[in-house]
């Protein structure tokens, strides 16, 4: 066996010699420089096809003003002798910096923050205390208490303040988004610096420095250099390089692996990052460990969207996540489905 092995290892270290092969790290894409996503060539980029007409542009109605896209990732509460005191995280999803307060609310009873700067596409908590206490406990005190974010108005990054957008037939090969997959790192973002660099010599032609003209070398080459293209490819989307990519980018990884589609900002704002082929919706955590308050804050946000189900979709799942699924069956009769992130990328989810 021992023999075998070196055999192996030396086959593929004449291979890599004689193609002049260079192993590094991996690098942002040149061909979509990090995003993962190019301009769709069927409609260049614009999501339509053919000829398009001015329409109002749907997220500020025409008015070229928009409320700035600040949505709440995470929410808990905690009652306390004479307060309420509320933790949570939001993000910032505009390409530009927010300033904003946010306001708490339970039943007549409310409390608002100083103001507080929101970095673009970064999270950032908010702790608040309402002075008033309730009979409400757990999922049932969450439902109860609302989150405003007060913030001016920003230029409308969708019609640039224009207030109308180019619409037409939508393009079949994008959907209407303009964007689709990097072929050449398959979405992630990445490749591999200098792997498979063929050396060219001096007349221009490849110069394969082959050890002796054996037939069975050259089948060697050829063999394991498709496993190497084969592994290469499929290395090329890993739980890595999904974590290092932005939370926009990566929920569309998501969303295109599940055959979905994102939501509204009003589903934004309660919990919802987007809808499945089957009109499930679904929950993206760019985070390992989700738990039990994750499960019942989504199961609150889709009871209110009358659902029947939804999908929670993260990297790992702490062991107490199962609680909050069986209480969302007990409590609101929904169906929660727990995804990891290693799931969508082998290909094992079911159809939703």
């Amino acid at each position: 066996m021992k023999h075998k092995l070196f055999t192996v290892l030396l086959i593929g270290l004449l291979v890599f010699s004689s193609l002049d092969m260079t192993l590094a790290a991996k690098v942002k894409c040149p061909t979509c420089k990090g995003t993962g996503q190019i301009d769709c060539p069927k409609c260049e980029g614009t999501g339509y096809l053919g000829e398009t007409d001015l329409v109002e542009c749907t997220r500020c109605s025409g008015t070229g003003l928009a409320a700035p896209s600040i949505n709440q990732v995470t929410m808990t509460a905690n009652k306390r002798a004479s307060t309420t005191d509320v933790s949570a995280v939001y993000e910032n999803r505009e390409v530009i910096e927010i300033e904003a307060t946010i306001t708490a609310s339970l039943d007549d009873h409310s409390v608002t923050s100083e103001k507080i700067t929101f970095p673009s596409q970064e999270e950032v908590p908010v702790e608040l205390s309402i002075p008033y206490t309730t009979f409400y406990s757990g999922v049932t005190l969450m439902t109860h208490i609302d989150m405003t974010v007060n913030a001016e108005e920003i230029t409308c990054p969708k019609c640039n303040g224009q207030g109308t957008v180019t619409q037409g037939t939508v393009c079949n090969k994008c959907d209407g988004t303009g964007q689709i997959e990097c072929p050449i790192c398959g979405g992630s973002g990445y490749v591999t610096e200098g792997a498979a660099i063929l050396s060219a010599n001096k007349g221009g032609g490849v110069d394969f420095v082959l050890i002796g003209e054996v037939v069975g070398v050259i089948v060697a080459v050829l063999v394991v250099g498709i496993v190497g293209f084969v592994f290469i490819k499929k290395r090329c989307v890993n739980e890595n390089s999904l974590k290092r990519l932005s939370s926009s980018d990566f929920q569309q990884w998501v969303l295109k692996r599940l055959d979905g589609k994102p939501g509204t900002s009003k589903n934004i704002a309660m919990g919802i990052d987007g809808f499945s082929r089957l009109n499930l919706p679904i929950s993206i955590k760019q985070t390992d460990s989700v738990g039990i308050n994750t499960v019942d804050l989504f199961a609150a946000s889709i009871a209110k969207n009358r659902s029947t189900g939804g999908i929670i979709v993260a990297f790992t799942f702490s062991d107490d996540a199962i609680r909050g699924k069986v209480r969302a069956r007990t409590n609101y009769r929904l169906d929660i489905q727990m995804i990891t992130i290693r799931e969508l990328i082998e290909g094992r989810t079911s159809s939703y």
